[in-house]
């Protein structure tokens, strides 16, 4: 994507002032006496912030609106394809171990005509087999996978905590909130409007 001259030289020049901005403020030492002062200075940085915020979304908008419409239009399409790839896909699988499944039938009750010395009725059996290799294009490979039937029998090692349901209870009972391997603490979060 091309961007405009002014847009490109606008970003260029906010880039700049915003990293001298940072550098200046980070050697700037904060302290109660200029608490004030510093509440002015991180009013204006939302503030340029929340401007630079405005200006991407007035370029980026139209374009996820575009974006958006045009995926739109092709999502019935898209969908079906997928779904049509999904099937056709599983239908392999169930016709592959088919065939390996008979292959595997014919192959045991030839061993047992072999084993009694009836290498007619061994070649007869045989002739079920097929090769289950996949045609160019399709590839194959087995993995392990799971499901899970009960969850009350998972071992503990094998579950996560839920950061939504910590965050949740700590919210709702703050000091009185405790769980164990968690430690709860109050913690101070600075919010700022620009003006």
């Amino acid at each position: 994507m091309t961007t405009s001259p002014d847009i490109a030289a606008l970003a260029q020049s906010s880039n700049a002032e915003a990293l001298v901005v940072r550098d200046q403020l980070k050697a700037m030492p904060v302290t109660i006496a200029n608490l004030d002062q510093v509440a002015e200075i991180i009013a204006e940085v939302k503030r340029r912030y929340n401007a630079l915020e405005k200006t991407l979304k007035s370029i980026t908008a139209p374009m996820r609106e575009a974006e958006k419409n045009a995926r739109d239009l092709f999502r019935p399409a898209m969908t079906a394809l997928l779904a049509a790839e999904s099937d056709l896909k599983q239908r392999v699988v169930q016709a592959r171990n088919a065939q390996l499944a008979i292959n595997q039938q014919a192959m045991a009750a030839a061993q047992v005509h072999l084993a009694q010395g009836d290498a007619r009725a061994a070649a007869l059996v045989t002739v079920v087999l097929q090769d289950t290799a996949m045609p160019a294009g399709l590839g194959a490979r087995d993995v392990w996978s799971y499901e899970i039937t009960d969850e009350a029998l998972v071992p503990r090692e094998l579950c996560s905590p839920d950061p939504a349901k910590i965050r949740a209870w700590v919210a709702a009972w703050k000091n009185a909130a405790a769980v164990p391997g968690v430690r709860i603490f109050e913690d101070t979060i600075i919010s700022s409007r620009s003006r």
